[in-house]
């Protein structure tokens, strides 16, 4: 093992001095310091990958040979970078607004990534956590805990960044929840195996638990009368009867197929109940993260933001409607105007 691997800082120099170390032919210590060089390196390059594919968006739409760059990013902005990177547009567009926060917003984040302090998931903490405030707050509450980041898995930073946003905006959490339930939905998301999800999302955390709570209530009724199927399996199949207004006293109707399902899994004993479920032992939920999805917008972004809910909307209600007009609308946004 080369000496002084541990302190190699992320650049050509540590990429010669790992291509040059036989894996095969190291002691466990060693695999392990190994490891986390490969982890500041792997880091570094995430960074610069993040910086550039922010500065590749700001070249869109610009012929070739131009070395201009817009002042910020546009609508459809990434659509080239996924094509190139085999991406989602909505993926390529998310690494551009995560780039575009380091740069812009947190670069003293960037600089401890670039230099492998960081990793992606714990950079992204820090944009996600810090969205929303005052330049000034969110720089301080970064700098004031860069140091400690490094020794923190991602859940650690996330607990300690909400506390010291809470503490600098206490009306924050109020603002985001406004924010986040009055785009409440319900949605229907068949899969590739026949089955569907339908669920919804950004609803009043008393009366969604209140619902939950109903429907345990008759899935354990159910269940009291001698019902073979599961608690897991009864809740679903009352779900589906209330939503789709099929009425039943104690136990809920099942489909053919579910009910064949259900017996080859009981005879197979693939799928049993949980003891602490039957018992009620089951915790209650916590409260979990979002996924990150860097479209908390700030202002000088609104407008592309809004634009693309606009021409969301509008294709929802042209396919509803005259054909003609969904195709004039298709036009509009392959050609940008």
């Amino acid at each position: 093992m080369p000496e002084g691997l541990a302190d190699m800082p992320p650049g050509p120099s540590l990429a010669l001095t790992l291509d040059s170390i036989d894996v095969s032919r190291l002691a466990t210590e060693d695999a392990y310091e190994l490891t986390a060089a490969l982890t500041r390196m792997v880091a570094h390059y995430e960074a610069r990958l993040l910086v550039a594919m922010y500065d590749t968006a700001l070249t869109a739409h610009e012929p070739a040979g131009s070395t201009t760059r817009a002042g910020d990013v546009k609508d459809h902005c990434a659509d080239q970078l996924a094509w190139e990177l085999h991406l989602s547009s909505s993926h390529a567009f998310s690494q551009v607004l995560l780039g575009r926060a380091l740069v812009r917003r947190l670069p003293m984040v960037l600089a401890d990534f670039q230099a492998g302090h960081l990793d992606q998931a714990r950079a992204a903490v820090f944009v996600d956590c810090l969205s929303g405030l005052d330049d000034e707050i969110a720089h301080q509450i970064a700098d004031r805990y860069l140091l400690k980041a490094r020794t923190l898995t991602p859940a650690q930073l996330r607990e300690r960044l909400r506390y010291a946003v809470a503490k600098a905006d206490p009306d924050r959490a109020r603002r985001a929840y406004l924010r986040a339930v009055s785009e409440r939905a319900v949605w229907l998301q068949p899969f590739t195996d026949g089955t569907a999800f339908l669920g919804a999302c950004n609803l009043p955390p008393h009366l969604a638990a209140a619902a939950f709570n109903y429907l345990d209530r008759l899935a354990r009724a159910a269940k009291a009368l001698g019902d073979p199927r599961t608690l897991p399996q009864l809740r679903a199949d009352v779900y589906l009867a209330l939503l789709s207004g099929e009425t039943f006293h104690y136990q809920p109707p099942v489909d053919p197929l579910s009910q064949l399902a259900d017996e080859q899994a009981a005879a197979d004993a693939t799928v049993v109940d949980d003891p602490d479920d039957l018992a009620g032992r089951t915790p209650e939920p916590k409260p979990r993260q979002r996924r990150p999805s860097y479209r908390r917008l700030r202002p000088d972004e609104v407008i592309v933001h809004h634009e693309k809910r606009l021409r969301r909307n509008i294709r929802r209600i042209a396919r509803g409607g005259d054909q003609a007009w969904l195709r004039k609308i298709e036009h509009i946004e392959h050609v940008g105007h």
